[in-house]
């Protein structure tokens, strides 16, 4: 269960019964607002991605909701960095866990190629088109920092006579799972996207990702 997506539909598949639940915490919480939604019965509680959610502004609902999930159960926590903010929640949640930490090396795939230009900020739209100009691509995905860049790298790159289209979360859902099929059946070729909103991004054709602003992490 999601936003974006048509509530009424959500509805009448949770009435009909459901062994897992998998939702975003905005929409669980309007289902729990609506009584269409009962945590009562729950034994397990996997909270995916804590840091990612608490980042990007969940940790007020995150808490709401494990506030309806009964005290006897079992509770996993996942994630990518443990932040004081994702500790907080441990603490508080979870009793005598275990801590599991996945050791990994840094590295990159054998059959991926990496490279860099440094260009000042004035140029990077110019280098970008040359790039394009000279690459050999199926699909490729532009990684920048903020929403409005999205928009406006893709409209500077539609200008140019490239099929691109901008990914962001200000994007109603239905819009981005749009812009994704058209990404995978060929009627798209360049998607600007945020991090955030390319994550779990499964797209079989894209053969280059470029990151036009420097990565955050």
């Amino acid at each position: 269960i999601y936003g974006g997506q048509n509530i009424e539909r959500q509805i009448r598949d949770l009435r009909r019964g459901a062994h897992i639940v998998v939702g975003t915490p905005g929409r669980m919480l309007d289902h729990l607002g609506r009584g269409t939604l009962g945590l009562q019965e729950v034994r397990i509680a996997i909270l995916d991605e804590a840091d990612v959610m608490l980042d990007i502004g969940f940790a007020d609902d995150i808490e709401d909701i494990l506030r309806h999930v009964p005290d006897q159960r079992q509770m996993a926590l996942f994630s990518a960095t443990m932040p004081a903010a994702v500790k907080r929640i441990a603490q508080t949640h979870l009793r005598n866990p275990a801590e599991i930490t996945i050791a990994s090396k840094t590295r990159t795939a054998e059959d991926i190629q990496q490279r860099y230009w440094p260009v000042r900020g004035t140029d990077k739209l110019e280098a970008l088109t040359r790039i394009l100009e000279a690459e050999t691509f199926d699909a490729m995905i532009i990684f920048v920092r903020t929403k409005a860049g999205t928009a406006e790298l893709s409209e500077r790159l539609q200008a140019r006579g490239y099929s691109a289209a901008a990914l962001n979360g200000d994007m109603v859902q239905a819009d981005r799972e749009r812009t994704v099929a058209r990404l995978k059946d060929g009627r798209l070729d360049i998607v600007v996207a945020t991090d955030v909103a390319a994550r779990g991004l499964d797209v079989e054709r894209i053969s280059h990702v470029l990151n036009y602003d420097i990565p955050t992490d």
